[in-house]
């Protein structure tokens, strides 16, 4: 029922309406829907427009509707909610059967939906069999796919942790999807009797569960993704809202690198995954960069996706080894900050060759890996010192306050 104080809200009912009829539109060209569908979304969609334009011929959007028309216009504005309730029921379904099934899990094409959780390596068990045991009213997760990985918890600030994020899988039924916007990652609670004018929201006991955004309750999964294409490699700027009583925890997913021992976070996740017997999804994120490369559309972007992911590789070789990589590479000659982290990498795509048919413990193998390091930093110095002499014999060699090699002459008169 259309309330007073509702009908008051001229702007948000023109949105609804607005929202309705480009969405049913859109919804008729999906390929997964059965002709029958398509027959009656295409008659709402007609409703839909005709409704529309009789609010407007009675005033009511100009705000000079006359008091005689007023239950006319509450009609058709409860006939566009009609619209959108029976549209909502077709994205529910569509929405099911798109989310992936990790138990068949293609990292190459994927649908989930996940709540990244803030890392603590200490808490980490306790923190993971919290969130499967917490029976919540809804859900705020967030829609990942190969197209969209990198997930933050929302309102979460805290950056002292840099790791690969991780999180928990949830289903996605028939039942279950409530409404999702590609605006932002954020939902807000309120009380129930708030004035929430300018989102959408749907009540849970005495509380309002709000987000940003149009047509929340009529956007698809390929709708999220597209939207979100323009920052796929920073960010995933959605939210997605599941009923509670009709979900579940069904996995863990963690972004992930291919370095055999190293990868604490993957090594711990699959551990509690076996534990609590369920799937861990491992998403290779330098295959993930990959696969997207025709979205890295400038070098300073490419240049500051790579360090964040050397960073983060350097974290865990160091937790692993107790070794300084980054400091470790400031003793090469000739190379600034940028020529370093590639060095880095390079090194790090070399470990998994390094430990092949090596048989060590875990400290055994931290010192190992330390040792390859300082060898190949040893053997890029070496190289250099002899490239540098045939290019301008002699020099001056790096030390703490020269790190590139210099010809004599330029320094003493």
């Amino acid at each position: 029922m259309v309330s007073e104080k509702y009908l008051q809200n001229t702007g948000a009912i023109r949105d609804l309406c607005q929202d309705v009829c480009s969405s049913i539109n859109s919804l008729i060209e999906n390929n997964s829907l059965k002709e029958e569908e398509k027959i009656l979304l295409k008659d709402y969609y007609k409703q839909a427009l005709n409704d529309t334009a009789e609010l407007t011929e009675l005033g009511y959007f100009n705000k000079k509707i006359d008091e005689s028309n007023k239950k006319k216009a509450v009609k058709l504005i409860e006939n566009i909610f009609k619209i959108e309730s029976y549209g909502n029921k077709i994205v529910k379904k569509i929405w099911a059967e798109e989310i992936s099934d990790i138990e068949n899990f293609n990292e190459k094409k994927f649908k989930l939906c996940v709540k990244a959780l803030p890392l603590n390596m200490l808490t980490l068990s306790k923190d993971i069999e919290e969130a499967f045991n917490l029976k919540e009213d809804f859900y705020a997760t967030c829609l990942i796919s190969n197209r969209n990985v990198i997930v933050t918890p929302p309102n979460y600030n805290d950056k002292e942790e840099d790791n690969f994020s991780f999180g928990i899988i949830y289903e996605v039924n028939e039942n279950n999807f409530i409404m999702a916007s590609e605006v932002s990652n954020l939902c807000s609670l309120k009380p129930l009797d708030s004035d929430v004018d300018n989102m959408r929201s749907v009540d849970y006991k005495d509380i309002k569960v709000c987000i940003n955004g149009s047509a929340v309750k009529l956007k698809t999964p390929n709708q999220i993704i597209g939207n979100n294409l323009d920052n796929s490699l920073q960010e995933n700027n959605n939210v997605v809202i599941l009923d509670g009583k009709q979900t579940r925890p069904i996995g863990i997913f963690c972004l992930s690198y291919d370095i055999k021992k190293v990868n604490l976070l993957r090594r711990r996740l699959s551990f509690i995954a076996g534990k609590l017997g369920i799937p861990l999804i491992t998403i290779d994120l330098l295959k993930f960069y990959q696969n997207n490369k025709e979205n890295f559309s400038s070098n300073t972007l490419s240049r500051k996706l790579f360090n964040a992911y050397v960073d983060k590789l350097c974290a865990d070789l160091t937790l692993y080894c107790r070794f300084d990589f980054k400091a470790g590479t400031k003793k090469l000659i000739g190379l600034n900050t940028n020529l370093r982290y590639n060095f880095l990498f390079k090194f790090s795509q070399n470990i998994n060759n390094y430990l092949e048919g090596v048989e060590l413990d875990e400290k055994s193998t931290a010192e190992f890996i330390v040792d390859k390091f300082l060898k190949a930093v040893d053997k890029h110095n070496k190289l250099t010192k002899k490239r540098e002499k045939c290019n301008g014999e002699p020099l001056f060699f790096p030390n703490d306050t020269m790190f590139i090699a210099l010809p004599t002459d330029f320094l003493n008169e």
